[in-house]
């Protein structure tokens, strides 16, 4: 369990990093293609699906006892520095960026 939210944790960190180190800048507007569609059928369809019950019973099973020794070890781990790109080459054009 505590392994699994340091994961979501990391991911969330990375997701933010990459969008915190990002500066586009956009100049003109976008549009859509216009597009026309006309016909077509769809088909008939006809799905069966699996029935799947899930049901909890007791029981006992032998697992292993293990006993972890812990001992402080010292090792090298990398510092990242990153420094988001100057503010000064958005033009008037483009949209704020984001907080």
């Amino acid at each position: 369990m505590g392994r699994t939210i340091l994961v979501i944790i990391v991911i969330v960190l990375i997701a933010w990093a990459a969008m915190w180190a990002l500066d586009i800048d956009v100049s003109g507007d976008a549009e859509m293609p216009r597009v026309d569609v006309e016909g077509g059928e769809l088909p008939e369809t006809e799905v069966d699906a699996a029935d799947i019950d899930i049901e909890e019973e007791r029981g006992t099973m032998t697992v292993p006892d293990v006993d972890v020794e812990l001992q402080e070890e010292e090792f090298t781990y990398p510092e990242v520095d990153i420094e988001p790109p100057a503010d000064d080459t958005a033009t008037e054009d483009a949209p704020p960026r984001a907080p």
